[in-house]
């Protein structure tokens, strides 16, 4: 799924490799994505497609999870 720019709906700033359902979060959705350089940092906020849907999301730092 493509990782999209908040501000301008159609800019493609990453690309969605993996996602699922973390259990340990509630059931929330996590996503690995390769993201442009400079929009990789945590708290970049983000949109992103599922189920034809636009998503709000946001980018945390590796081991979010403590």
């Amino acid at each position: 799924a493509q990782v999209l720019d908040p501000a301008e709906k159609t800019t493609v700033i990453g690309g969605i490799t993996s996602s699922a359902l973390s259990p340990l979060l509630g059931n929330t959705a996590v996503a690995l994505a390769v993201m442009k350089w400079g929009r990789h940092l945590p708290g970049t906020k983000v949109l992103a497609t599922a189920e034809g849907k636009l998503i709000e999301g946001e980018v945390t730092a590796r081991g979010f999870m403590g």
